[in-house]
């Protein structure tokens, strides 16, 4: 096992526990790491989300955890940001677009030379196909 970086729908799904095979591997996972990686990138996708279904509660809760490190989150770096507007760009020239976040998600994994563990492997696939080193792995397949 790596330490990985989770994208935003498994590290919902991992904090949730609804999925009996995503809680598996979510605990085996912190059985050896202690804590879930995330990127600034899925915090605001998070935030986002429990805003607009008006759960403060919620973001009180989660930005209470990362404070107190129950959660590593990393930071975009300039690296990742110049990786990510070739991503951007790449997939915009190609008609591969995949919205804004999961580009800089992505470049932050190829920065930090980490693996993505995401469910949403078809649109991160587009970005491996134009070449970049983007390892995935999804927690929601055996």
């Amino acid at each position: 096992m790596e330490r990985s970086i989770l994208d935003t729908d498994v590290f919902s799904e991992a904090i949730r526990g609804r999925s009996p095979l995503i809680r598996a591997k979510a605990e085996a996972y912190l059985d050896v790491f202690e804590c879930f990686s995330l990127t600034v990138i899925t915090v605001a996708e998070l935030v986002d989300g429990l805003r607009r279904q008006q759960r403060d509660d919620r973001i009180v809760a989660l930005m209470s955890d990362i404070r107190a490190g129950k959660h590593r989150v990393i930071p975009l770096g300039v690296e990742a940001a110049e990786i990510a507007g070739y991503i951007l760009g790449d997939l915009q020239r190609s008609g591969q677009t995949i919205g804004n976040a999961d580009p800089f998600i992505a470049a932050i994994a190829i920065a930090e030379s980490m693996p993505l563990i995401t469910g949403s492997t078809e649109h991160f696939e587009r970005i491996r196909v134009l070449g970049y080193p983007l390892r995935l792995d999804n927690w929601r397949v055996s």
